[in-house]
Formats: structure tokens, sequence, C-alpha cells
């Protein structure tokens, strides 16, 4: 074994105390040929997150690397792994794995690097996860992930950008990237988009192919406190639109990049975000659209009535119901 890092691990924490001793111990427990680091990211909790990560960076202090911010980031819309943690990675690969998630397989990183090693056109490796509901915590499952046509794509050795956007979400805890691609990145790359896991897998992938390992290596928690699905059931109808706009610029954008080679499958990422907007409507008038007029047209009867529930139910009581069905889920 080299001196040299060869995986850099990117995690970013908030109020994650529950949790982050958790993705700690699938980090320090990977058995690896090489050697690895943790760049930990606690953007100023008020729990005792930042008291745990400090615990392990003083019995871990080759491995564990934290910046314990007094002042929350994320609030001043600052991009907090692409300004505190990717700058300072020193190794081939960047993993990425948010602090309420965590990594059961001791030989993630080892399977992942090996591929990626013998394979230099391998710009995104992933793997399969497990689901875990944190408000049922019986609830857990195999994360299962197919196209539009029901096709299961993960069968294949090389996926391209239009697999990747066909395939949508992806476990984000089981991402692999090659770090030289990094200065390959056009300067759009930087376009705000609230889905940065989407982005960064299209773009990535754009570079080179994404590689895909059929085993539940990492475990991802869904209906965490505080997440993105809490944070999206209080948006109202504008914040919404621009949600789906920003992902919408970010396809385009990907689209551009790679000459509109795989335009058929971004279309296909494309649709939910027509989907949300028409969702988010002001009036009837979007319909003069044809993009939302087509898009309605395809609709079924049942996603036809919510659109026009939509538009006549105040949008206070229609967060008000987001909220009651988000925790009866």
């Amino acid at each position: 074994m080299t001196d040299e890092i060869v995986v850099s691990i990117c995690c970013i924490t908030y109020n994650h105390g529950k949790y982050i001793g958790d993705a700690l111990e699938g980090f320090i427990n990977q058995k690896t040929s090489f050697k690895y680091e943790v760049l930990i990211h606690d953007d100023a909790s008020t729990d005792d997150t930042a008291d745990i990560i400090k615990a392990y960076e003083k019995k871990y202090p080759n491995i564990i690397k934290p910046i314990l911010q007094t002042e929350n980031q994320y609030s001043k819309h600052i991009l907090i792994n692409n300004t505190f943690n990717f700058p300072r990675a020193k190794g081939k690969y960047i993993a990425i794995c948010e602090g309420d998630d965590y990594w059961q397989d001791i030989c993630k990183l080892e399977k992942q690097v090996h591929y990626m090693n013998s394979n230099d056109d391998c710009t995104f490796c992933f793997s399969n996860a497990i689901v875990r509901d944190e408000r049922h915590k019986e609830k857990e499952h195999i994360f299962v992930v197919r196209n539009e046509n029901n096709e299961n794509l993960f069968n294949k050795e090389k996926l391209d950008v239009g697999d990747v956007a066909e395939l949508g979400f992806l476990p984000t805890a089981s991402y692999l990237l090659r770090r030289d691609v990094f200065d390959k990145l056009p300067s759009y790359y930087d376009t705000p988009c609230p889905g940065g896991d989407l982005k960064m897998a299209l773009y990535f992938t754009a570079f080179g192919y994404a590689h895909f390992i059929d085993e539940p290596m990492t475990v991802y928690r869904s209906n965490v406190p505080g997440s993105s699905l809490d944070r999206w059931s209080q948006y109202n109808r504008e914040q919404r639109r621009e949600h789906h706009n920003k992902f919408l610029t970010m396809i385009d954008n990907v689209d551009y990049l790679t000459d509109y080679k795989f335009s058929s499958g971004l279309d296909a990422a494309r649709k939910p975000h027509y989907r949300g907007i028409l969702m988010a409507a002001e009036s009837r008038e979007i319909l003069a659209d044809l993009i939302y007029k087509n898009y309605y047209d395809k609709m079924r009867l049942k996603d036809r009535v919510q659109f026009w529930c939509e538009l006549i139910i105040p949008e206070h009581l229609i967060i008000k119901i987001k909220n009651i069905k988000n925790h009866r889920l």
C-alpha cells in the first residue's frame, strides 16, 4: 500500500446526529488495498453531529478530516461539496455519501476502484442500495430503477448519458467519480440545480460512461426529518416552478454538451419536470403552450383531476394536504 490517497470520500452533514455514526463507521470499516480520506463538512449543526465527528477525528486523525462550520453555509446558497470538499480532495476518485446514508459493504470502495482502474473510460460508477424508510422502519427493500418503458438498463456494462437520464434518481451514496473530470467540466456546470446528484451523474457520464454494480452496497434512508421531501412539501407554486425550471436548464445544458446525441433519453428526464410545472401552474393559460398541452393530453384522468384541483384549491390548503399525505406514507 502506497502513501498516495486513491479515494476522497466527500460527506456533507447537518443535524444528522442520529445517523452520522453509521456513515462514519461505514467509511472507516472499508477494507482496501489503498489509502483513502474522509472529507466531512458539518454545516453548523445544532445537535450533537459535530461532537460525534470530533470524536471520530480524534480516533482516526489520518482519515477523518472535518470542516466544522459555526455559521450555516447552505442558507447562503453556497454549494457545499463544490466549495469545501472537492477542492481539497487528493484522491484519484471521489466517493459521495451524505451524513444520513451509509455503506454496508466493507468492500464497496475496493470493488469500484478495481473496476475503474481497469476501465479508463469509466468516469462514473454506482451500485444498488437498500432503501430504509425512517418513518416506517419495517419497510426495507432493494432499490429498483427502470426507465419509462419498464426496461432494466442495469444489465448493460456501459451506460451512456441517455441511459442514466432515463433511470432518474440513483443511490447517491454509491457514487464513485473520476476526479480529473472536474477539470473538464464547462463553466455552466455551476448553474444552480436542486438535483446536484443527478447533475453530477449526467455530466460525469458525458465524459466517458457509467457502470452499475448490481449489489446493495449502500443504504439510502428515506423520509428523514428535514430532508428534501420535507422542504418540498412547503414550497408554493412559484418555488415549485422555479425548482423544475432549474432541472430543465441543467438537462438542456447536458444536451448541448453532448451534441444532442442523447436527446431521447434526456427527453425522458424532462418529463417529470414538465409535469411538475404543469401542476404548479397559476392558470389554465399554461395549456396554450404546446409542450404542456401535449403533456396534458397524454395524462391519465387521475392526473388531470389533480391538475384542476391544484388550480382551484387555495395554495395554503394544497400545502397542508401535501404535509398530511407525506406523513401518512
